[in-house]
């Protein structure tokens, strides 16, 4: 390809580029408790239309900041579990999005971080029924 040619495709490529916008986004809000007291807080972007199951694995790896006191495992200081009732709430504009009420919820801390979390994927697939589930509040996932 001659260079006047590869310049005009790059040039062509950037205005079309530039004159898309960015889908629309929202921010999705999360909460989580134990026993009634925030542990954790974070938010991220999504698309304005997320489903609920799309919102709940897009948590993986989200960094999610302490709310309140979590004591790591004595046997493995990069993780803690939760347990009481666990509640794991994702909202938009103050509207449920997804969420879970556990016994039990494992958290990793992110490296080099001392009140900085995220939920492991297998956390999330084993709390996906009851996250997506009507109703949520009345019963707890095992």
């Amino acid at each position: 390809m001659t260079r006047p040619r590869a310049f005009a495709l790059a040039a062509l490529a950037a205005g079309l580029a530039a004159g898309c916008p960015a889908p629309p986004q929202k921010t999705i809000e999360v909460e989580v408790e134990r026993d009634g007291k925030a542990v954790l807080r974070g938010s991220f972007p999504a698309p304005v239309d997320v489903t609920p199951v799309d919102a709940w694995y897009r948590l993986e790896g989200k960094r999610l900041a302490a709310a309140g006191p979590i004591a790591p495992d004595p046997n493995d200081p990069g993780a803690a579990v939760l347990t009481g009732e666990v509640r794991v709430t994702l909202t938009h504009d103050g509207k449920r999005v997804a969420g879970a009420i556990l016994d039990r919820l494992r958290v990793d801390r992110v490296l080099g971080a001392t009140d900085v979390w995220e939920i492991p994927r297998a956390e999330l697939e084993r709390a996906t029924k009851p996250a997506l589930r009507p109703g949520f509040d009345q019963k707890k996932a095992p």
